[in-house]
């Protein structure tokens, strides 16, 4: 959670802004990551997916009690 009181520095690096919080040894936490002080957090990357997905599924799903229309 960003508290809005949280106090903000300048990254030594690249200057951009960064809460106190976030930075380490005075950079922020993308540029210390890049200068090696902290292990890089890996980007998540959704596999490639073989098959139908959930909107293959809805498409092919019978509708429902209540159609969009008559929930209106």
């Amino acid at each position: 959670m960003i508290r809005a009181s949280s106090p903000r520095i300048r990254c030594a690096r690249c200057l951009r802004l960064t809460r106190r919080d976030n930075a380490v040894h005075g950079f922020g936490r993308d540029c210390a990551a890049r200068l090696g002080l902290i292990a890089p957090v890996p980007r998540v990357r959704a596999a490639p997916q073989d098959g139908p997905d959930l909107f293959d599924a809805a498409a092919e799903a019978p509708p429902g009690p209540l159609s969009a229309t008559e929930a209106a």
